[in-house]
């Protein structure tokens, strides 16, 4: 998995299983809320809407929520 620096578009490799995806995902929150006050968005996964992604359910699993603008995982939940 390959996220740009803030997180919002992420590019998964074709054959990642869901559970190297998963694991992906939880290393990345852990660095962007060591670098930031922010909360994560997610806009894009694979240049598509992240909202629409096949990931969305590992998302969800890892805490993000579906937001305005793709999906978020909200500061205050960690």
């Amino acid at each position: 998995m390959i996220a740009d620096r803030r997180g919002s578009r992420i590019v998964v490799r074709p054959e990642t299983t869901d559970d190297v995806v998963g694991l992906a995902i939880k290393a990345l929150i852990e660095r962007l809320l060591d670098q930031s006050d922010r909360d994560i968005v997610v806009e894009t996964i694979d240049g598509q809407p992240a909202s629409g992604s096949r990931f969305i359910d590992v998302f969800r699993d890892a805490g993000f929520r579906r937001g305005t603008v793709g999906l978020r995982y909200y500061r205050s939940t960690h």
